[in-house]
């Protein structure tokens, strides 16, 4: 085995009067090697990162993400691995202090330094830590881990605990250990045990940094910040600080709390020696305010603390928080049939638009950092304001809450549960219970997380309490005393355990809710839509038409989507060119639902015709998601505040495939994405049809009247005006109003339904806004085949501003740039006659050689 010296050394370090006190982090991430336990050639590895990214990297396996290959490395998770390295440390052995610092071990790991075993670990979702100041040595420490295998483990925790646990999605059958279920005996993703949105591949290895902290005299463990009290005017707020600091020696120390860059607070605290709690409270005047994406500026403020002894520092931490608050609001409603079910920010309603996030790997330590910022960001970009963390996935890094708090993207968040029933053995409920606090408590200062929830789809499909909406998924499987036992635990878990960590944990009020969907506490119901959150899937898992959206509105739609395909450059990066085509082996594998590709094409032939090309067939599948989506979006808006939010299962994928995702596994946009940001701009108008009826509703997410004109003008296809309609609009704040309704077969006047549209306007001083309404299913629709000219208005940094124009209606035009559409500042938009608009895309070359780069296609192509 080869040595080698680390490569990051970070020293942070604090000044005050002089004095300098340093506390160093060193990232242990080269010189690794592993190899299956006990046998063969040690090979290179990559820490952090997983066994099955090592064996790829040393071309000991294909990659699993191409085609079918997943199936032929079902063998890895059966062994035990092994990974080493030799590293100095002469800093930290040097200190008074250190600690070694897994961040992520997946998942039954033995670890030794020099030789001594320094932890045992069984939670993929935990930080491990281990005092190893008196093995540490300055040259040559050699740092072992050893890793069970999780599928032989998981086996033998089914065998113990006696009763088989049953849920949805483990596909045992491809891992080779049969109908078994093991994933809710062990704390990892649930999502690699084989879902629908992803292949069975259970992980092993060093998946998150490995860190060697040292110090001397003392450190601040945890530094919390967080907003103890607002006034309802914004006038004043109250900061709490509670700093968890251990120090060497009994004695006065000096403790200063900075916030926004000034000093808040000074005083003088009697220490002993160990760990120390230290409270603190100031405060702000005229804060400025943490506001949700939308809804104002998502403020953050620097937070730090110093705590010095006879005017020397001692210990120092820094952090950031954002002033807000945070509420679930439950009303009953005046006819007692139901209880409004919504978030309040800073004591305001607010109409919480957004998707559901599944972890952007499943081969995890490898992602590319970007990936993070592309997804809130672009969330952001398309006027959403809310992200759901999934629990069938995991607690993501700090950075993807920094970019939550700084876009302003709250954070509805899952703890770890989904899908099935879990263990009710007290070694269980401490393992979890560590795991939740510490989680909470490494989140808890993020200003982004609006609310922790028990788990994902457990009380639903379980369905104790008598909902008659569906019946229970897995009751069958048990005897009335395994029920009841069942039952039990899933209430000891989900309502006693984790609301107590929660409420043990934040000092603010933070909601728990614990279970999604759930309509309210330990209650059954005829109908999920009166109150609580609600997952509704009769629209793609039973089939039902999208339509149906416009109906079934819940108090919170907490889940909902419809599958449409990546675009062709996303599929040959994974699918041979001979298996481009609808039910291959590559395309059935790479499906995000067994029920397969005819429930996509099922759903576009409903309201599209089916192309022969297999390029159009991806094209019109992305059109049917994203028109599907908006009906849905519109829907929950339209019904607001019966509604107050709207949630899309998914934003992203964890693999390449054919997902509900609005932003496939490469960071391509899909036409769902793209069509959000006018389905969820802060200003709506969305017109819709029921029998002979139109209703034409405009929709305000904003905090302020409105006073404008709504426009609806019928015209052609080929931009003919037929008639004109103006209402002056008043809209109060938070408000859906109905501004129009009129019939369908009066506003057409004898005009050809199937060649028509309505063009839906609404102007303000601050305001504009638009929607098309068509009066028939597109399939039905006579579409002209527009002129569409492409030029070259300009660049924009790297981007070239591409003008887009046309005669006739352009119908869903999706344009490509050397052959992709997903990286475009807007796309998959319908341009009306005679109009044009400008796009940006990355490219390079002379304005000629830009356009002979683009291609289109438009629906009346079909």
């Amino acid at each position: 085995m080869k040595k080698f010296v680390i490569l990051f050394i970070c020293v942070v370090a604090l000044f005050e009067s002089g004095n300098v006190v340093a506390f160093t982090k060193q990232e242990i991430n080269v010189g690794w090697e592993f190899r299956q336990e006990n046998l063969g050639e040690w090979m290179p590895a990559k820490v952090p990162g997983v066994v099955q990214t090592d064996l790829l990297e040393n071309k000991k396996i294909k990659d699993p993400y191409y085609a079918d290959n997943y199936k032929s490395i079902q063998w890895v998770d059966k062994l035990n691995w092994e990974y080493r390295t030799v590293f100095d440390a002469p800093e930290a052995a040097a200190k008074t202090h250190a600690r070694l610092v897994f961040e992520g071990l997946d998942c039954y790991a033995t670890v030794t330094l020099n030789g001594k075993r320094i932890l045992i670990t069984d939670n993929m979702f935990r930080t491990w830590t281990a005092d190893v100041k008196n093995i540490i040595k300055p040259k040559g420490n050699v740092l072992h881990v050893s890793f069970e295998s999780p599928s032989q483990r998981g086996l033998k925790q089914l065998s113990d605990f006696g009763l088989r646990l049953h849920g949805y999605n483990e596909h045992g059958m491809d891992g080779g250990i049969g109908d078994n279920e093991i994933r809710f005996f062990q704390r990892k993703p649930g999502y690699q045990y084989g879902w629908d949105l992803t292949p069975r591949i259970i992980t092993v290895g060093i998946w998150r940094p490995v860190i060697l902290e040292s110090w001397d005299e003392g450190r601040v463990e945890n530094l919390y910040a967080y907003t103890k009290s607002l006034e309802r005017n914004y006038t004043k707020a109250e900061i709490g600080t509670k700093i968890t600091a251990n120090v060497d020696n009994v004695g006065s120390y000096t403790v200063s709390v900075n916030f926004g860059g000034k000093k808040v607070k000074e005083s003088v605290k009697e220490l002993k020696a160990g760990e120390n709690v230290i409270e603190e409270s100031f405060v702000v005047e005229n804060p400025k305010l943490w506001w949700p994406n939308g809804a104002g500026t998502p403020h953050l403020y620097d937070v730090s603390v110093i705590i010095a002894k006879d005017g020397k520092e001692v210990a120092s931490s820094v952090t950031r928080m954002g002033i807000r608050t945070t509420a679930i609001k439950r009303v009953d409603d005046a006819d007692g049939k139901g209880t409004s079910f919504g978030i309040e920010v800073n004591y305001k309603p607010i109409f919480c638009k957004g998707a559901s996030y599944v972890p952007c790997e499943v081969l995890l330590g490898r992602e590319n950092p970007k990936i993070f910022e592309w997804v809130v960001k672009g969330m952001a970009e398309v006027n959403m304001n809310m992200v759901r963390i999934w629990g069938g996935g995991i607690y993501e890094c700090d950075h993807f809450y920094d970019l939550c708090d700084e876009y302003g993207l709250m954070v509805w968040h899952d703890f770890m549960f989904a899908c099935g029933m879990y263990p009710d053995t007290k070694e269980f409920y401490d393992n979890v219970e560590a795991e939740a606090k510490q989680n909470m408590v490494r989140l808890r200062n993020h200003p982004s997380i609006m609310l922790w929830c028990g788990n994902n789809e457990v009380e639903g499909p379980w369905n104790p309490y008598g909902s008659t909406w569906e019946a229970s998924k897995w009751q069958h499987y048990y005897n009335k005393e395994e029920i009841a036992r069942l039952t039990k635990g899933m209430e000891d878990l989900f309502y006693e355990k984790l609301d107590r960590c929660v409420k043990e944990t934040y000092s603010d009020n933070m909601p728990y809710w614990p279970s999604s969907p759930l309509p309210g506490y330990k209650i059954g119901v005829e109908s999920p839509f009166t109150q609580g959150d609600h997952h509704y899937w009769k629209v793609w898992h039973a089939q039902h038409p999208v339509d149906n959206f416009n109906t079934y509105v819940g108090r919170f739609m907490s889940e909902y989507g419809v599958i449409g395909f990546p675009e062709l450059a996303s599929m040959r990066n994974y699918t041979p060119e001979k298996d481009l085509w609808l039910h291959s082996t590559t395309m059935d594998v790479h499906n995000g639902s067994w029920k397969g590709n005819e429930v996509v094409m099922k759903y576009v032939k409903n309201h599209f015709k089916e192309p022969e090309s297999f390029e159009k067939k991806v094209y019109v599948s992305q059109v049917m998601q994203g028109e599907a989506m908006v009906i849905a979006m519109e829907a929950h808006r339209r019904n607001m505040p019966w509604c107050q939010g709207s949630l899309i299962w998914q934003v992203n994928d964890c693999w390449p495939c054919n997902s509900w995702a609005g932003i496939d596994f490469y960071g391509y946009w899909k036409a769902m994405h793209y069509n959000m940001r006018q389905a969820c701009a802060p200003v709506l108008v969305a017109p819709y049809i029921h029998g002979d009826t139109l209703d034409v509703f405009v929709v305000s997410d904003l905090y302020r009247n409105l006073k404008g004109v709504l426009e609806l003008t019928l015209m052609d296809f080929s931009g003919k005006r037929l008639h004109s309609v103006r209402e002056n609009v008043s809209l109060s704040s938070m408000t859906s109003k109905k501004v129009v309704a009129t019939s369908v077969k009066k506003l057409l006047n004898g005009a050809d339904k199937a060649a028509t549209m309505l063009v839906c306007k609404f102007k303000s001083p601050a305001v504009q806004v638009s929607n098309i309404l068509y009066f028939d299913l597109v399939k039905n629709l006579h579409l002209p085949r527009p002129d569409i000219h492409f030029t070259v208005q300009g660049f924009d940094g790297e981007d070239a501003i591409i003008r887009v124009s046309t005669d006739n209606l352009a119908k869903s035009i999706m344009v490509k740039y050397k052959g992709e559409a997903g990286f475009f500042s807007d796309n998959f938009f319908d341009l009306l006659p005679g109009q044009s608009r400008d796009i940006k895309v990355k490219a390079k070359g002379t304005s000629e050689e830009i356009i002979r780069e683009l291609t289109y296609i438009t629906m009346d192509q079909m």
